[in-house]
């Protein structure tokens, strides 16, 4: 079956190939950017649910980490997202093919409303549509956050858990008395402070060790 394809876990630079697991990775991708109505969040959110909790090919903790390099570097989040996806699971030729797997859909969609923008944009119908679409885009974007925090809680790293909930704050009073974001600014922080982090805890743990041999 389409979804009970099996990935072999390799070190992704030594990881051998296979050619059946490229092109299901290009299909998916393809099948995500086609139905991904409402922007690079609902991308997110189809690509955990296809390889997370279908699929099985990578774990929760993984997405997580490439759904915040995704956002963290420049370009379109959805094709961030498919590409470091691409290669967790089958390495550069991975990355590839998804990448152009997720590109295909909105390029044949400008192309079309380009020639038909003119003929169909006094449909009433296709306004009331694109308004119901949107409705349906936040109920994603609200699962993705959930999905997201679960996540994170389910690590039961306490600086995770904290540094999520004090950006998540933040991002909010921001918005709401000052009509502000700072999504940019808080994942530059964040990062920073993580990677602070990670080195702090790192060499103390390095210290330990040597205390213990001695």
């Amino acid at each position: 079956m389409f979804y009970e394809a099996k990935v072999e876990k390799e070190n992704v630079g030594n990881r051998k190939v296979n050619f059946k697991t490229v092109l299901r990775l290009f299909c998916f991708a393809f099948y995500i950017s086609a139905v991904s109505f409402g922007g690079g969040f609902v991308s997110i959110s189809l690509t955990r649910e296809t390889f997370v909790k279908k699929l099985k090919w990578v774990t929760d903790k993984d997405m997580t980490d490439i759904n915040s390099l995704a956002q963290a570097s420049p370009g379109a989040i959805a094709i961030n997202t498919t590409m470091l996806t691409g290669y967790k699971i089958a390495g550069i030729l991975g990355a590839i093919f998804s990448v152009i797997g997720s590109i295909i859909p909105p390029m044949l969609v400008i192309t079309a409303l380009y020639y038909f923008y003119d003929a169909i944009k006094e449909f009433v119908f296709i306004a009331m549509v694109m308004r119901a679409m949107q409705a349906g885009v936040w109920a994603v974007v609200l699962s993705l956050i959930v999905d997201s925090w679960r996540a994170v809680i389910k690590s039961k790293d306490a600086f995770a858990i904290v540094l999520l909930a004090v950006s998540f704050l933040v991002n909010a009073l921001c918005l709401f008395f000052f009509s502000l974001s700072v999504v940019i600014y808080t994942i530059i922080l964040s990062g920073a402070l993580g990677a602070t982090y990670s080195l702090i805890k790192k060499e103390v743990k390095d210290k330990e060790g040597s205390n213990d041999i001695s």
